[in-house]
């Protein structure tokens, strides 16, 4: 559930913990002129400057994999803690990421570019790896574990993840947010929440229906038109008008709206069983982040 945190937390005796960490490695060390510590130890990255204590890093990457979602915030409180020799319960959390793993039948490539558009969200493809929506406070990103781990493992696996930046982790809870409150059952459930509904809020590709049971054949043929370019390059460069200058963000936003009415049509369209498939599994995973 848990993946990539920032942490804060003022440090009261800073030379005390200096010594509790282990010595850097020269290729950790490079800003050991303006830290008192700066480096990667388990897989964390920790910056000492003065009184202030930076983590960085993966919470299951730290602890380890095969936590249930309900404790790893937890553990990973308790190892730092024994790590550090310091409580970390207020250490304040200002990026979480959220994520769940989806086993899917088909290489994920066959889905991503049925994930068309995120209201406010700017899109970033690759092509058969990843599709993103991008906010300066959150990003939306579905990719194939395989291209990037590599691993044969991996094959058919997509991932979907949330990552709340700056600035967003307050937005989705309501306050600062701290480890301790992550371990809470409410604030579980409020990221799980808005994970799953982050998931739904993106607007998805769906199935043409058959030119004979459609009396709207224009607008049929021109959907037709669109699916046969690809829905995820018509607007793709729908967006790189807007950002070339070539076209205005209220001609461009009108062009979006005009072809995400005629894909959500259902006298033109019906949903996609492929992604019948993965919203199962969106909705399983959403229930075991709750749990």
């Amino acid at each position: 559930m848990y993946d990539r945190v920032n942490l804060t937390i003022y440090v009261e005796e800073p030379k005390r913990l200096r010594q509790r960490l282990p010595p850097l490695d020269e290729t950790h060390s490079a800003e050991r002129g303006t830290f008192a510590y700066a480096g990667y130890v388990c897989g964390l990255r920790l910056s000492l400057h003065g009184h202030n204590l930076r983590v960085r890093g993966s919470l299951p990457g730290f602890i380890g994999a095969g936590f249930p979602p309900a404790t790893v915030a937890t553990v990973a409180r308790q190892r730092l803690e024994e790590m550090l020799g310091m409580d970390m319960g207020a250490a304040r959390v200002s990026r979480l990421e959220v994520y769940a793993d989806l086993p899917l039948a088909h290489p994920p490539a066959a889905y991503l570019p049925s994930y068309l558009a995120l209201s406010r969200h700017e899109p970033s493809r690759y092509p058969g790896k990843s599709v993103t929506f991008v906010t300066a406070k959150r990003t939306a990103i579905l990719y194939d574990r395989f291209v990037k781990t590599g691993r044969d493992v991996d094959r058919g696996i997509a991932r979907f993840e949330v990552r709340h930046m700056k600035g967003g982790v307050p937005l989705l809870f309501g306050r600062v947010t701290t480890l301790a409150d992550l371990a809470l059952p409410a604030f579980r459930r409020t990221a799980a929440d808005e994970w799953e509904r982050q998931y739904h809020a993106i607007e998805k590709a769906r199935a043409l229906a058959p030119l004979a049971e459609t009396k709207d054949y224009a607008r049929w043929h021109l959907l037709h038109g669109y699916i046969a370019r690809g829905l995820d390059t018509v607007l793709d460069e729908i967006y790189g008008f807007r950002v070339s200058g070539t076209l205005g963000k209220s001609q461009t936003a009108e062009m979006r709206r005009s072809v995400l009415a005629l894909v959500n049509d259902p006298r033109l369209t019906a949903p996609c069983p492929l992604l019948a498939e993965a919203d199962a599994l969106i909705r399983e995973s959403a229930d075991r982040m709750r749990a």
